[in-house]
């Protein structure tokens, strides 16, 4: 059976059989993740440690600003990298 979508790959002496139309969600999330990790993420660890450096020179709003901000950078980090991770599974065939 010859499908235009799949294609079989000799690597070595085994044969792997990739199939195109998935990399396309696949490597999408990875990106989503790339994106929750380097500009979510990365994007507010300044304000945060620089009021988390110093709590007591910042005004109450501002402290409480760089709290919202901390648990915007701990969502970004661990949905980026989870995102990475299901998508580079996803994309060595560990999944469906």
């Amino acid at each position: 059976m010859r499908l235009s979508a799949w294609r079989k790959v000799w690597l070595l002496g085994a044969s792997w059989v990739f199939y195109y139309g998935a990399w396309d969600w696949r490597f999408l999330f990875l990106m989503i993740g790339v994106f929750k990790k380097t500009c979510i993420a990365d994007g507010v660890t300044p304000i945060v440690d620089t009021v988390f450096a110093a709590p007591g020179n910042y005004d109450t709003v501002t402290v409480v600003s760089a709290v919202i901000f901390y648990a915007m950078q701990i969502y970004g980090v661990f949905s980026g990298y989870s995102d990475m991770a299901i998508a580079t599974a996803g994309l060595c065939s560990a999944t469906g």
